[in-house]
């Protein structure tokens, strides 16, 4: 997980916020006035033009567990950080929209995550929210993502060395598939430092940049985990 840095909202959800009765989508539609001639809503090319904007401003990772998505209606869900059917108030607002990957959709539940483990549940954290600082207070432990926020922490995921709480596994992050992503990730980072050669303080910076995406474009899957390592290495050298 990594803050994400929000870009200026597309045009025509602005637009569409503005008008009367004005909904995301169908769901929306439990909690609205009804509108003579049918409640305004995304359309399919706008909603496509959202996921692209996400996409872009995520640099490409899911906004929960960092593996890659796509910007397209399958290969990513439009996440309501503020679930949309219990804050049908903030169903337009782009600060409560990110960009978040299938989530294990199609497998059994146990295996879902993000988005879909998520569903109506809440957050005590934002990672579009830069004052809720989740760069600084998420780590990692063999694979698992973990927070010095015992809240945070319960949500992202089942930890053994802690009492289970009513809270516990709200996004699931912690299921094999994704710890494995993940120690693969830095272990396939820490091998090609190997033909690198030896880094002076200046040279992990530039590697902190790039994995951090200070440089654009597309991030690698579980690039988080990365920049959390190179943070360590650097706080030692």
């Amino acid at each position: 997980m990594r803050t994400i840095h929000k870009l200026s909202e597309p045009r025509s959800l602005r637009e569409l916020r503005a008008k009367p009765g004005a909904v995301f989508d169908e769901r929306g539609l439990e909690s609205a006035p009804v509108v003579q001639g049918g409640n305004p809503m995304l359309s399919g090319d706008e909603k496509q033009e959202l996921r692209e904007q996400l996409y872009r401003e995520q640099h490409g990772l899911c906004c929960y567990c960092s593996n890659g998505i796509n910007p397209t209606e399958d290969g990513m869900r439009i996440e309501h950080w503020k679930p949309l059917r219990r804050f049908p108030a903030h169903q337009l607002e782009y600060w409560n929209l990110m960009a978040a990957c299938p989530g294990g959709e199609g497998l059994p539940e146990r295996l879902h995550h993000c988005d879909l483990s998520k569903a109506d549940l809440d957050l005590c954290r934002n990672p579009s929210d830069q004052a809720d600082r989740v760069d600084e207070i998420v780590h990692f432990a063999n694979g698992e993502v973990r927070s010095s926020d015992p809240a945070f922490d319960a949500e992202l995921g089942e930890n053994p060395e802690r009492v289970r709480v009513n809270s516990e596994r709200v996004l699931n992050l912690n299921i094999p598939f994704l710890r494995n992503n993940r120690i693969g990730a830095l272990d396939g980072f820490q091998q090609g430092l190997d033909k690198r050669g030896t880094l002076d303080r200046a040279g992990w910076a530039r590697l902190l940049r790039k994995w951090n995406g200070e440089e654009g474009g597309t991030l690698e899957p579980f690039s988080p985990v990365v920049v959390w390592w190179i943070k360590k290495k650097l706080s030692h050298t």
